[in-house]
């Protein structure tokens, strides 16, 4: 039984109103003199105080999402990523954290594809991060264009791709480097270490998540390269089959990414409605004014994200849809928002 499950909440709410009952049903038995009866009288109110007091906290988690699982409230979560205290992170030192790597470049004659300009270049490296203490590691790929003499001024926004957590994009990286057709922008896929995903905004352990996702990813590769902080430049993309993290950063984390992109069948693991998650944020709360892209999901923005309100943008589409072409609506869409000087 789940902690944010209707089963559990229900559960508790009917033990709260049988305890209630059975002191008042058990009282009048109990109204006289003697060590037993008042210890039945002071074990009744406290049963119905208790049980009370469980139903309205897991009602307030349900709300507010503050406990996701057991093994979140109790501590015993695998943890799945190296975290140490980094302290605090002095003014000027965000580049640093990208460390070591190596570059690879695509030169004339290497290309799997005709008419593929040369230039493109995928830089492997890694993050430590300064504020959430996460190591992982990180290829980032920079369009042919970003070279040219005369785009030297010319900033590009950010696309962010959690390769570790969705094994729809596994392959994004070699099919960047021997691809014809190439987004305009600069793209960062998230690989973890060893394979091992980094919390989302919406799971377990989620403050730890939302400083790598929102500061230290962010501020790492704006320092680095030619990508402006402001979230009209910074978008994310998953396929249906991950676990729907570009939604979640769109939708809860829109002061920091302002669209997101899933192309394929949605599969994403656990109801659309999750506590915490993009459909449960969009009920609780007001809708942000991101753009998100449904590409051949198989299902309607309302299954997955439920009634959908101004300012919030939603393009479905359907019929055959790769990554490229969520990448390349991903790229327009956040160049069309962001400055590029």
């Amino acid at each position: 039984m789940g902690i944010t499950g209707k089963l559990f909440l229900v559960t508790l709410g009917l033990a709260a109103l049988a305890a209630c009952g059975l002191t008042l049903w058990l009282w009048p038995r109990l109204a006289r003199p003697g060590a037993r009866p008042v210890a039945g009288r002071i074990g009744l109110m406290l049963a119905a105080q208790l049980t009370a007091a469980l139903a309205v906290a897991a009602l307030a988690n349900d709300l507010f999402g503050f406990y996701t699982s057991w093994s979140d409230l109790f501590g015993v979560a695998p943890q799945r990523y190296q975290l140490k205290d980094s302290g605090g992170v002095q003014p000027g030192v965000n580049a640093s954290q990208l460390h070591g790597g190596t570059t690879a470049t695509a030169a004339p004659g290497t290309s799997h594809a005709p008419g593929k300009a040369a230039g493109d270049t995928l830089v492997t490296t890694t993050l430590v991060g300064l504020r959430s203490g996460i190591t992982t590691r990180l290829q980032v790929f920079l369009p042919p264009q970003y070279f040219a003499p005369a785009d030297t001024r010319r900033y590009y926004p950010a696309i962010v791709v959690d390769e570790s957590a969705d094994p729809g994009v596994s392959t994004l990286s070699s099919e960047l480097m021997s691809s014809a057709a190439q987004p305009g922008a600069v793209v960062v896929i998230v690989r973890g270490d060893g394979h091992h995903p980094i919390p989302c905004v919406n799971q377990a352990d989620a403050p730890t998540g939302e400083l790598f996702w929102g500061q230290d990813l962010r501020t790492a590769v704006a320092d680095a390269y030619r990508v402006r902080l402001e979230p009209a430049a910074w978008g994310a993309l998953s396929s249906g089959s991950g676990n729907a993290c570009a939604l979640s950063l769109a939708v809860e984390d829109a002061g920091r990414y302002s669209a997101a992109a899933v192309f394929g069948p949605w599969r994403a693991p656990g109801s659309p409605a999750t506590t915490g998650g993009p459909a449960w944020w969009l009920r609780n709360y007001p809708a942000p004014p991101s753009r998100l892209l449904l590409a051949a999901s198989g299902a309607s923005s309302q299954a997955i994200l439920g009634p959908v309100r101004p300012p919030l943008q939603v393009t479905s589409t359907t019929g055959p849809t790769s990554e490229y072409a969520a990448l390349d609506w991903l790229a327009r869409t956040l160049a069309n928002g962001a400055p590029q000087s």
